[in-house]
């Protein structure tokens, strides 16, 4: 994977006059994503690697909503289901970071998981709310679930999708919102002064994916047009195939 072909499509996209030039960019990203599927399962199939189980913790964009399937369910390939890998989801719409730990806490097969990938946060970006009141609400979550998972089980965390403008839209002072969604991706991704700790990986390769120069989620990455938060299918699968690189990585397929 190299960082320098999302830095050139995006350029190429935010220069392109055309809607055919569009396309053909568009084109290009889902031949990679393809590609990303591709050499994961030629990986798995090449390796010594056995089914693993894991399990999602996130928020509407990540469990099915508004047409968009959930990320879980366009996790692995039909061939791979069948062999035995599986990604249950206990993202729900609307969920905040308190409400996913308590559905973690709920989840009655944390022993059986191999790994967990958390990508929350989006319910918790009220300007109203102190930014230090959210690490450390998120940084509990992950501590709860290294606390309850098994011993050898890994923790991936991802970051949020580009958002913006929803936030300008939802909040007053939505620009406060939003340089809290960089400070707590900043966390996330482990920049910064206060970080997320107890993880095994990290997520944030499709945030130039889906966004574009002024962190907005894409127009063609929207379920509706003027939404600016929650992806269709295209934009899960791009998600999907950034966590599917994180498994590999970690030698879970």
């Amino acid at each position: 994977m190299s960082p320098g072909y999302f830095t050139i499509s995006q350029s190429l996209y935010l220069q392109s006059k055309t809607n055919k030039f569009r396309r053909m960019i568009r084109i290009i990203s889902t031949l990679f994503l393809l590609s990303c599927f591709a050499f994961t399962s030629m990986a798995q199939k090449s390796s010594t690697v056995a089914p693993t189980k894991g399990v999602c913790i996130g928020n509407s964009t990540v469990a099915k909503y508004h047409g968009g399937e959930s990320v879980a369910t366009l996790l692995f390939t039909d061939e791979e289901v069948e062999a035995g890998f599986s990604c249950s989801s206990l993202a729900v719409p609307g969920h905040s970071i308190n409400q996913q730990l308590e559905a973690w806490k709920n989840f009655k097969d944390k022993g059986d998981v191999d790994w967990i990938i958390v990508q929350i946060g989006l319910n918790d970006l009220d300007p109203s709310d102190p930014l230090d009141n959210t690490l450390n609400r998120y940084q509990k979550l992950i501590d709860t679930i290294n606390l309850m998972k098994k011993s050898n089980a890994k923790v991936i965390i991802a970051a949020m999708i580009p958002c913006r403008q929803r936030l300008l839209n939802i909040y007053k002072k939505g620009k406060v919102s939003f340089a809290k969604w960089r400070l707590v991706n900043n966390a996330i991704i482990g920049r910064g002064k206060k970080i997320i700790t107890g993880v095994d990986h990290r997520i944030d390769g499709y945030i130039p994916v889906l966004g574009d120069s002024n962190s907005n989620l894409k127009a063609e990455f929207q379920t509706m047009n003027g939404d600016h938060i929650h992806e269709n299918t295209a934009g899960r699968m791009v998600i999907a195939g950034f966590w599917r690189l994180a498994l590999a990585k970690l030698k879970f397929l």
